[in-house]
C-alpha cells in the first residue's frame, strides 16, 4: 500500500523516502482522519474510494477533484451508508462535481431522523399485530416483518439505519 501511496506522488516528491515520510505527506494532502475523527475508516475510504478513482483517472493526488476537506465531509456525511450507495455517491460528486447533498439526491438516498422513524416503526407495529403476538410469543423472526413494513415505508433509507 506505501508504494501504491507513494507512485501517487507528483515526480518531484518521489526519492525513495522511508515510509513514514511517504505516509507523512499523504497524511498532509488528506488529512481526512483527524477531522472525522476515526483514523481506520478514512483510512479504508481512501482505499477503497479515492485510489480506484485516481488509477481510473489516470490522476494525481492534488489534481483530484474531491479535496481533503470536502473527502472529511464526504466521509462524516455517508457513515451510515451501506458501501454501494457510498460509492455511487462518491462517483456522482467526482464525476459530476455534485455536493454531498446533491449526489445522495440524486443516488436516490433519503436522510432519516430518529423522530421520523420512531413514527415509522410506531406505525409498522400498528398495522401488524399478528408479527407482534407471534414475536412475544417467542418466535424471534417474527419482528423481520416489523424492519421489513419500516424499510417499506422509508424507501431510499439505508438498511443500515432502518435495523
Amino acid at each position: 500500500m506505501v508504494l501504491s501511496l507513494w507512485s501517487r506522488l507528483p515526480d518531484s516528491e518521489r526519492q525513495l523516502p522511508a515510509h513514514a515520510d511517504v505516509v507523512a505527506r499523504i497524511a498532509r494532502r488528506f488529512c481526512v482522519a483527524k477531522a472525522t475523527g476515526d483514523g481506520k475508516a478514512a483510512a479504508n475510504r481512501l482505499s477503497d474510494l479515492v485510489y480506484p478513482a485516481l488509477t481510473e483517472r489516470n490522476e494525481e493526488l492534488e489534481a483530484f477533484p474531491v479535496q481533503a476537506e470536502a473527502f472529511a465531509e464526504f466521509l462524516k456525511g455517508t457513515a451510515s451508508l451501506p458501501k454501494m450507495d457510498r460509492l455511487a455517491v462518491f462517483n456522482l460528486v467526482v464525476e459530476k462535481g455534485l455536493t454531498l447533498e446533491a449526489a445522495k439526491q440524486e443516488a436516490g438516498i433519503k436522510e432519516v431522523d430518529e423522530s421520523t422513524l420512531r413514527a415509522a416503526v410506531i406505525e409498522a407495529i400498528g398495522k401488524n399485530p399478528k408479527a407482534v403476538a407471534d414475536y412475544k410469543a417467542g418466535k424471534d423472526a417474527a419482528k423481520m416483518s416489523i424492519v421489513g413494513a419500516v424499510m417499506k415505508s422509508n424507501k431510499g433509507v439505508p438498511n443500515d439505519v432502518v435495523r
